[in-house]
């Protein structure tokens, strides 16, 4: 399709977007153009357009011609009505317009192929009433023909060989065609406008996570193990909505903050879902159970996090822990095993009760996962289908670090991966700058739309004197993500997990193993929705960068 994507809203009321959708259906050896014009006269103005431009890349090309609402022809007055309303000029007349115009326009590419032009009315069904109409019915695709696209295309391809009897093009003359079309469509495009336009195609449920809440329904204790991008927060946030419908009480978990507060702003403030990362959950339970042992903890570093602090949550009276009827955790892979057989005795008793996780072993960045101890054993569901990142991102990490992840069949392709070579700090400072302010600038990027993910304090990174960037502040991401911010963001991937933004610029750092190089690659870039930048050290390079 050229387009790739359909230059507007996903509208179902706009007939050009259906028919859009539908050609979507034909085999890989057809092309189709949308919109394309043909400009001449003066000034340039436009000449034609035809809507739909489909070539087989062999012998057939069909102008089709759309037109929405109600149609009806007037033989007796030889004239067409749309929703009761005289057109000026018939579709049947503007696609045969349009039609000589693209055969003088490309009349070297076109001299071999069987050119002819087609009707589709998708918001109407034609009647046959037996009256001749002035226009061959073989050549109008409406309403009810159009979930039977390509036998459609199909039909008229032969109507249209047997009417011109050409021979065909060859492959270069194929090629040059395509060529041409492509570049005298005259789009611009805007790296901004791509972008949101794509935010809307990445916003789709898949088939496989629509099957992973139906299985969550019904099982009572389940694992969903899911490469990143699969939609897991969604689904947790679903089902935990879901259960909330039914007048349950949810436990809903993160590890980090950023994620935590996220998803706690999609829900009511008088919610029965109560969403927290572990270790605000486990604090508030302990100040309001003990709150001189909570006031003498002076060292709050990892190990009173991660051990301290879950070790003293058994001490608290049964009586005083709060019970639900299910707990959901989402970033289960950052979870320890004694949390989990810590939060199995906040669950009400019942067959009814529920405990799910969703996890993503690749990303165990703090070496936490081991298992999931439940009882009864869990069900298990794995989820492959990438609905976050473009393909271009996808493909570029599964190369990097093979993992059981594929595109989801909607997925826009998006831009290549863009790898900067760096020679030292300064060097990769100023690429950065230098990339941002022609993102912000000439692709229109909105600046909170853009996180700088570093591998070390802001402090000991290329960027530690760098306060503002392209006029926009540099500012912190933890806890406090706003992609509608007038600022740059940075954080670590420690801050940031959980998290994604449509642009993520990767700073080189600390020395890796290839092995660990590769997970680094996969965890922090899978954060990137449409574009990621990755930084890199130059082997040539004297010194840190």
């Amino acid at each position: 399709m050229y387009p790739s994507l359909f230059p507007g809203a996903r509208d179902q009321g706009n007939p050009e977007f259906v028919v859009y959708e539908s050609l979507r259906a034909l085999p890989d050896s057809h092309v189709v153009f949308y919109s394309k014009r043909f400009k001449g006269g003066l000034f340039g103005k436009p000449e034609c357009e035809i809507d739909f431009v489909i070539f087989n890349q062999r012998d057939v090309i069909i102008c089709l011609e759309v037109k929405g609402g109600v149609l009806y022809y007037d033989g007796e007055q030889d004239q067409w009505l749309q929703n009761g309303k005289v057109l000026d000029k018939g579709p049947d007349r503007q696609a045969s317009a349009a039609t000589h115009c693209l055969i003088r326009e490309l009349s070297q590419e076109v001299q071999s192929a069987n050119v002819d032009w087609a009707l589709c009315f998708p918001q109407c069904s034609l009647v046959d009433s037996g009256a001749p109409t002035g226009v061959p019915i073989g050549r109008i695709i409406d309403e009810s023909h159009l979930s039977q696209i390509v036998s459609e295309v199909v039909r008229l391809e032969g109507d249209i060989r047997s009417t011109f009897k050409r021979k065909g093009m060859t492959p270069k003359e194929v090629r040059v065609f395509i060529e041409r079309m492509t570049r005298s469509i005259g789009f611009v495009e805007i790296l901004g406008v791509r972008i949101a336009r794509e935010a809307e195609q990445l916003i789709q449920v898949t088939q496989e996570q629509c099957e992973t809440l139906a299985d969550l329904e019904i099982n009572s204790r389940m694992i969903v193990h899911g490469s990143a991008g699969t939609g897991k927060t969604v689904l947790a946030q679903e089902f935990a909505k879901r259960l909330e419908a039914d007048g349950r009480s949810v436990l809903l978990l993160f590890y980090n903050k950023g994620i935590a507060t996220k998803v706690r702003s999609a829900f009511d403030k008088r919610s029965l879902v109560s969403v927290s990362t572990f270790s605000s959950f486990a604090k508030r339970l302990v100040e309001a159970a003990d709150p001189a042992w909570w006031e003498a903890q002076t060292e709050k570093d990892d190990q009173f996090w991660h051990l301290i602090l879950p070790s003293k949550l058994l001490d608290i009276d049964e009586k005083k822990q709060p019970k639900f009827d299910a707990i959901i955790v989402d970033e289960g892979q950052d979870f320890k095993p004694e949390w989990y057989e810590y939060l199995q005795t906040l669950l009400k008793p019942g067959p009814d009760s529920r405990f799910c996780v969703f996890l993503d072993e690749h990303q165990d960045i703090f070496g936490h996962w081991k298992h999931f101890p439940c009882s009864p054993p869990a069900a298990k569901k794995v989820l492959s289908k990438n609905c976050r990142n473009t393909r271009a991102i996808v493909d570029f990490l599964t190369r990097a670090y093979p993992v059981q992840m594929t595109c989801f069949e909607k997925s826009p392709a998006g831009v290549p991966v863009i790898q900067r070579s760096v020679q030292n700090d300064v060097d990769e400072q100023t690429q950065i700058v230098r990339d941002i302010k022609y993102m912000t600038g000439n692709e229109k990027i909105k600046p909170g739309s853009i996180v700088i993910l570093l591998r070390s304090s802001k402090e000991d990174s290329c960027l530690r004197d760098t306060k503002a960037i392209a006029g926009y502040p540099l500012v912190s991401a933890y806890g406090r993500y706003d992609p509608h911010a007038k600022q740059i963001h940075y954080a670590t991937i420690e801050i940031f997990k959980g998290l994604e933004a449509d642009v993520v610029l990767l700073v080189s750092g600390r020395n890796l193993s290839p092995e660990d190089q590769a997970k680094a690659l996969y965890v922090e870039g899978s954060r990137a929705k449409h574009l990621l930048y990755v930084y890199k050290a130059s082997p040539n390079s004297g010194s840190k960068a």
